[in-house]
């Protein structure tokens, strides 16, 4: 991707950098950061009004986070209208460059840091907003010296600590191991990302089209975290499973269960995943076509080709649900998803598609056309009584 910043973001990254070198404690460094939570507001507002059309959407709170080395590497800027929450943009540094490495627009969507302290059922407001290992997001209590993560997860001071020295280790691998790089300078490396967040270093342009599923904002879509409430081990492809089926009983299928230990169990056996949680390519369709069957239902499920995104727009367009797997190689190791696909946004420079991504309840948008994927497949699914 090429880099056509404007001058704004070129501020932004020279007023991080800038704030690196002074004490957190002083004036001038205070000063500073308060420019950078302005200019990554300006930065995140400039984004949304390229994807989203409707000019309502008010900047909120702004949030630093913190890398391993207790260094910004980023920011969380809130977005509200009409005074209730309506999604987030995460900014994050590369190679000294901000990118919008995630955003969701949708209304009562809390950002992940919100998502954590509600969960983890943090009453006070000392504490710290991090991302250790790329894209994770966790929040230190200072008050109970402990560390809470997305996936529900808590570790004490000493294990955070530990943490915090093992993903310096990793990011010294990185770069060696990213030492000789192209010597493209309009180039930009994301190793320092992880392959499931969206990639925006330009958004030139306007929206094209764009739709979502008729009543998948009603939803609140089960994630990794509610896979650790009920003590299962997390398969993406089964989450993704999941959110299927309870979307179809939101819409009047009531043989489907409405509890999520039965529906998971359900799932992981139909679809064959592994004791890892590893689920076979291609038995996704299959499991939901078997299931629904079993329920006394009938469904279909069509094929979409590699890179046919203009076949989950029409899919998308005719309210069918789509579950989309994909591959590719980070950092030197294979990696695979599975989402449920439930809108998208097409615009002049990216193809983006609204998915329940399986870490998060609300629905997240992914850049469709960001990575070079391994492998990348798709099925509309149709159920019908």
């Amino acid at each position: 991707m090429k880099k056509r910043m404007i001058s704004l973001v070129l501020a932004l990254a020279m007023c991080l950098s800038l704030c690196a070198t002074v004490f957190a404690e002083d004036t001038a460094c205070e000063i500073v950061e308060n420019q950078n939570r302005t200019n990554a507001a300006k930065y995140a507002k400039s984004f949304i009004e390229t994807i989203y059309e409707d000019r309502l959407l008010d900047v909120g709170v702004v949030k630093e986070i913190y890398d391993e080395y207790d260094q910004i590497s980023g920011y969380c800027v809130d977005f509200n209208k009409k005074n209730s929450d309506y999604g987030y943009v995460i900014i994050k540094f590369v190679d000294n460059e901000p990118v919008i490495a995630e955003f969701c627009i949708q209304q009562d969507a809390l950002n992940p840091y919100e998502y954590i302290i509600n969960n983890a059922e943090i009453h006070n407001k000392k504490v710290k907003y991090l991302s250790l290992s790329s894209n994770e997001y966790q929040v230190y209590d200072i008050n109970t010296k402990s560390l809470r993560s997305i996936d529900g997860s808590f570790l004490s001071e000493a294990d955070y600590k530990k943490l915090k020295k093992d993903m310096k280790k990793v990011q010294r691998s990185q770069r060696e191991n990213n030492a000789i790089v192209s010597s493209d300078c309009d180039m930009i490396n994301y190793s320092s990302l992880d392959g499931w967040t969206v990639i925006s270093d330009l958004y030139e342009g306007s929206v094209k089209e764009n739709d979502t599923i008729t009543y998948a904002y009603y939803l609140k879509y089960t994630c990794q975290s509610d896979i650790t409430q009920i003590s299962r081990t997390y398969g993406c492809s089964v989450v993704a499973l999941c959110n299927l089926m309870r979307y179809y009983r939101m819409r009047g299928f009531d043989n489907l269960p409405s509890n999520l230990t039965t529906l998971y169990d359900n799932m992981w056996a139909y679809a064959g995943t592994n004791s890892d949680g590893g689920t076979p390519n291609g038995n996704e369709a299959i499991a939901a076509k078997n299931y629904l069957k079993d329920k006394g239902y009938a469904c279909s499920t069509n094929s979409i080709s590699r890179n046919s995104y203009s076949s989950f727009k029409k899919a998308i367009a005719a309210d069918k649900p789509c579950i989309l797997t994909y591959g590719a190689l980070f950092n030197g190791t294979n990696g695979g998803h599975a989402v449920l696909a439930m809108g998208y946004v097409d615009t002049t420079s990216y193809q983006y598609l609204q998915v329940a991504d399986g870490w998060n309840s609300n629905l997240r948008y992914i850049n469709f056309n960001g990575y070079n994927y391994s492998r990348l497949n798709g099925w509309a699914i149709t159920a019908s009584k």
